[in-house]
């Protein structure tokens, strides 16, 4: 029901503020201000309204962590790599796929989230480019994981659904996806 999100989104401040902020962007085209929340909601759809959510919410709750150690600089590289990561999924996808771009830009925020959720623990990476760790090293340094297996495993952990974890899992090899695995999960694995 449109008027229980609204009254959820409502009562969240700073989400409330950034959907808002969303819906008056250049990207959808508005003349006229989006002034309320069930407006917003209306222009934006549910599904873009849930992974704005998502988005917001990993942005919030990683933006002001510190993994110690001097490896905050690492930490800002992996966020802004991950938001790069997301918008040109979005728009390599929704060029040939609309109906996938969301699904895509969740792929590309999240595919390294298991770097993060690593660093955070302590986990000590040789190699880091740009915010990415070399992944041959880290599986020989890492019991034979890399972050993509713990990305996987933390999506799963919150109970997001496979077309998301599976693409993740296997975003350094595409080819190592099953050989049933569906179109869709294949081509955000290719993205």
């Amino acid at each position: 029901d449109l008027d229980k999100i609204a009254a959820t989104v409502g009562r969240d401040p700073m989400l409330a503020g950034r959907l808002l902020k969303l819906s008056n962007s250049p990207l959808f085209g508005r003349t006229l201000g989006v002034v309320s929340i069930n407006q917003a909601l209306m222009l934006l759809g549910l599904k873009t309204v849930k992974m704005a959510t998502i988005s917001f919410s990993v942005g919030a709750a990683l933006g002001g962590v510190s993994v110690g150690d001097g490896r905050d600089q690492e930490f800002r590289g992996f966020w802004r790599r991950s938001v790069t990561s997301a918008v040109a999924a979005h728009q390599l996808v929704g060029s040939s796929r609309p109906d996938l771009a969301d699904e895509a830009f969740l792929c590309g925020l999240l595919q390294d989230i298991g770097f993060a959720t690593m660093l955070h623990c302590g986990s000590s990476f040789e190699a880091i480019d740009a915010g990415h760790p070399d992944v041959a090293a880290e599986q020989a340094g890492v019991d034979g994981f890399t972050h993509a297996d713990v990305s996987a495993q933390v999506l799963e952990s919150w109970g997001l659904p496979a077309i998301l974890s599976q693409p993740i899992q296997h975003h350094h090899d595409p080819d190592g996806l099953a050989e049933d695995a569906s179109e869709e999960v294949t081509l955000l694995a290719r993205t």
